[in-house]
């Protein structure tokens, strides 16, 4: 049962410290916007409710705000961390904070015959105990929880048992969105709760009847998945899932699933870029979303280790709300991916670029190199050789670093831009110097 008398903004501490502990992207008051940015993606991956950046500043501390947080937006945090709603997380953190105790100072009567008694020093209450002791107690019950959930855990599945699982995908359209029929076998398997995971990210995950043989999904975004079966938090069975985009593509990155922009809307000629019928309708919004290019197809033996990129981008959208001008460019690879981020020169300290698993910080480097030249063309050179990077941005040497795992064959590209952008070229060389893609646009 939940303690009565304990108010939200208790229960909304453990929750900042449980999102510190799962993102491990250190302390909130570190996170630059572009990770409130992927924080917000992720919770709309995961539990179908879109959480702007703004809410989600204001839910960790970040912006003062005194009022309590709408119910909607509670349960979408509480699901985001693994719970079934925002009770069902205080439920699990029931222990209340000591409430504070007022000392008092009782004067016992003296008799008047009694000669005087010599007075004594007051000890000062030991303020210590009031902070020390609660937290012990609080870490031996999270100690506890722990181990009793550890301990209800069914036994790990047998390899054989693995063996005897049949899991199959079968996309049902070209293209995005996409249907995708999830085809399983779960016969002598027994557990409490079957699972299918949407990809690598463990927090897309919908429970499925094991008496049945298939369920859809549908993907409303382009990339390389890894499904998988999951029985009890084990996972029995994976099979690769390719979700191409079907040439290029745009899309305004909001909402539940994306708004599309129609083949009428956007251009390739002479490099791709979007109406500004489609942009000047942003400009009414709370919080400027994002437009994104996707080109998401087999490459081939596009190794990530070892390849060239040559592009050219600028930000185009002029708005008060999207002072920072961010922009990006993603590699997707079938087992990770490489962002190099761009901003006003004002915003550069908020930058973090990453390659698989090595994270750059904007507030650790100076990332000043990444910052966008007005509203000129911006000549982005990516060299990979044996997992060692060289990134020059207007033919300076910006980024050098080796990544920590090889990502994988490339199987997609993503510009994304706060408001809009344009792209102007986009060329790749594999590992042979092969010119594997050429998109001179209107050249």
């Amino acid at each position: 049962m939940v303690k009565e008398g304990r108010n939200d903004h208790w229960y909304l501490e453990i929750a900042r410290q449980k999102l510190e502990h799962k993102l491990g992207w250190g302390k909130v008051d570190e996170w630059s916007s572009e990770d409130f940015q992927t924080l917000s993606e992720a919770i709309l991956a995961s539990t179908d409710l879109s959480l702007s950046i703004t809410t989600l500043k204001r839910l960790v501390g970040r912006v003062n705000y005194n009022a309590t947080p709408n119910p909607t937006t509670l349960n979408a945090i509480a699901r985001f961390l693994g719970y079934d709603n925002w009770r069902a997380f205080k439920q699990a953190f029931n222990t209340p904070p000591p409430a504070k105790k007022t000392e008092k100072t009782i004067t016992a009567p003296v008799a008047k015959t009694a000669p005087p008694t010599p007075s004594v020093p007051a000890q000062k209450p030991r303020k210590w105990l009031t902070f020390v002791l609660p937290a012990a107690v609080l870490v031996l019950i999270m100690i506890i929880a722990i181990a009793s959930q550890k301990g209800s855990q069914s036994a790990p599945l047998s390899k054989a048992a693995k063996e005897q699982v049949s899991f199959s995908t079968n996309p049902v359209a070209d293209g995005i969105p996409n249907t995708v029929v999830f085809n399983y076998d779960l016969k002598d398997i027994s557990g409490k709760v079957f699972e299918i995971q949407q990809s690598w990210d463990e927090r897309k995950r919908f429970v499925i009847d094991p008496l049945e043989k298939e369920v859809t999904s549908t993907y409303y975004y382009p990339g390389y998945y890894r499904a998988k079966i999951v029985v009890d938090d084990q996972i029995i069975k994976e099979h690769d899932l390719f979700v191409p985009s079907n040439g290029w593509m745009a899309a305004i990155e909001s909402g539940p699933m994306p708004r599309y922009i129609l083949t009428s809307e956007w251009q390739q000629s002479p490099f791709l870029s979007v109406d500004n019928s489609v942009t000047e309708t942003l400009h009414g919004e709370a919080v400027i979303p994002n437009l994104a290019y996707y080109l998401v197809q087999d490459f081939g033996d596009l190794r990530s280790t070892d390849f060239r990129l040559q592009t050219q981008l600028r930000h185009t959208f002029q708005d008060g709300k999207a002072a920072c001008q961010y922009s990006s460019i993603t590699i997707n690879c079938t087992r990770g991916f490489i962002r190099i981020p761009l901003s006003a020169a004002g915003c550069v300290g908020e930058l973090k670029a990453r390659f698989n698993g090595l994270t750059i910080d904007g507030k650790k480097t100076n990332l000043s190199g990444l910052a966008h030249q007005g509203i000129e063309w911006q000549k982005i050179d990516l060299q990979m050789t044996d997992q060692v990077f060289r990134v020059k941005v207007n033919d300076q040497d910006v980024l050098k670093g080796k990544l920590p795992a090889d990502p994988g064959r490339i199987v997609g590209i993503r510009y994304k831009f706060e408001g809009a952008g344009e792209v102007n070229e986009l060329r790749v060389w594999d590992h042979q110097k092969d010119l594997v893609v050429n998109e001179q646009f209107g050249k």
